[in-house]
């Protein structure tokens, strides 16, 4: 039986429920984010704002590769898993290789300190907390996606909003001692990030029945689906991250602080497909007639009738807000868009190629888009800078989207372009709710 269709976004109710969760979750993460920026922008310049970058890019990057794909096998085989068993050796399988995956990224990570000169640029405290946040991160990877797969998206969202919490009030309390810098702000990220993890792995311990064992059959299925999906992951990771390190590498973290404005004026923009990718995979994984036109065909019609607003926001905001040493980061925001509307559904595209167990393909487009992002961004970055970068990215988002609805395509033996064709009717039926619920 195909469940009921919300009437304002044509996605089964349940899904829906779970996207709006996952969204206000992405909300907090953006306000965060966007204080910060704002205030290492505002009061330490861009050089403070490069290093920030660099640190978070950096993080993300690493624990990507520590986590080798557990983090989206947990949720796949959470969300197919019908006894309390199950859990309970998913989790428990999952400390278990917490421990090893969070060395080995310690390990690389200091290697990298003494053969690169790219993250030298960080200060010795910032480096400390950085390795001290790679173990944290990978166990908070872990034990979320095991809620998401438990349809906890309430608890994803609680632990997320104690993260930001901690990290806005610690900038907020320095920033008024007249004390801020990146390592005091960092460091209260690193503490947000630490009771974020704890929580998530209580809560995942009282949905196993405050049980856990390591269980090799299960075992091998999430490390085997790991292993199918890891490439996705790190060549994606690669892909969002390569532009930052090499344009430090060329250019300096002026410019990267200056790069990261353009990045967070139009990253808002993933804002909705990133609140529905987890949301896809764990109803489109259980669902008895998957479908991504389900949820690709409201995303691009929201995404097209946003376009006016994309284009001319983001450019007005940097204009407005910051000093002029940011504003080359206008023309920047503006070579991004394409590449973020792109990007925007082939996450989601991917995502519910890894709810059909087709992460092969996936991996193929985020190695594709990789190769395109090292190519562009060698050829384009020494001589352009961020404009250079920002180009570079759109090429190779815009690569990932394409073989990303050619896979589906395959797959459901279905035109191109048909799962993202849009339909206008979503957006009549959301006014006339919208009307009807204010009486105009």
């Amino acid at each position: 039986m195909v469940r009921t269709i919300s009437t304002w976004t044509c996605l089964p109710k349940n899904m829906k429920n779970s996207a709006l969760l996952a969204a206000f979750e992405n909300a907090i993460l953006l306000l965060g984010k966007a204080i910060a920026l704002l205030l290492f922008a505002w009061l330490l310049g861009p050089a403070a704002q490069g290093s920030y970058t660099l640190f978070l890019a950096t993080f993300a990057l690493v624990t990507t590769m520590c986590v080798l794909g557990l983090d989206t096998s947990n949720n796949f085989w959470q969300a197919r898993a019908r006894a309390p068993g199950r859990s309970q050796a998913l989790l428990g399988n999952s400390l278990l290789l917490t421990l090893p995956f969070s060395a080995l990224g310690v390990g690389g990570l200091m290697g990298l300190w003494h053969q690169t000169s790219i993250l030298s640029e960080l200060s010795p405290p910032l480096y400390g907390l950085l390795l001290l946040a790679i173990p944290l991160g990978t166990l908070a990877l872990v034990s979320g996606a095991l809620l998401y797969g438990h349809n906890c998206f309430g608890h994803r969202l609680a632990g997320t909003f104690v993260h930001m919490f901690v990290f806005v009030a610690g900038l907020v309390w320095e920033g008024l001692r007249g004390k801020i810098s990146v390592e005091s702000g960092m460091a209260a990220w690193t503490i947000g990030l630490a009771l974020c993890a704890g929580y998530w792995t209580l809560i995942s311990w009282r949905r196993a029945d405050y049980r856990v064992f390591v269980h090799r059959i299960t075992l091998n299925r999430q490390v085997g689906y790991a292993w199918r999906s890891y490439p996705y992951f790190m060549m994606s990771a690669a892909n969002f991250r390569l532009d930052n390190f090499i344009l430090a590498n060329y250019w300096g973290l002026a410019t990267l602080g200056v790069y990261s404005v353009a990045v967070a004026a139009v990253e808002i923009f993933l804002y909705l497909p990133r609140s529905l990718v987890n949301a896809t995979l764990t109803h489109q994984a259980s669902h008895r007639t998957p479908s991504a036109a389900r949820v690709l065909r409201p995303l691009s019609s929201l995404l097209l009738a946003m376009l006016p607003i994309a284009l001319s926001a983001p450019p007005i905001a940097i204009l407005v807000i910051f000093d002029a040493e940011f504003h080359p980061a206008i023309l920047a925001s503006l070579l991004l868009i394409p590449g973020i509307y792109a990007m925007a559904i082939g996450a989601v595209g991917s995502f519910y190629l890894f709810s059909q167990n087709r992460s092969t393909d996936a991996s193929i487009a985020a190695a594709l888009a990789t190769g395109t992002t090292l190519i562009t961004c060698f050829i384009l970055i020494p001589p352009f800078g961020l404009t250079g970068a920002a180009l570079a990215t759109s090429v190779s988002y815009m690569s990932f989207c394409l073989y990303v609805l050619k896979a589906i395509s395959r797959y459901e033996k279905v035109p191109l372009l048909s799962s993202i064709r849009p339909d206008w009717s979503i957006l009549k039926r959301l006014r006339d709710q919208v009307l009807r619920r204010h009486s105009i």
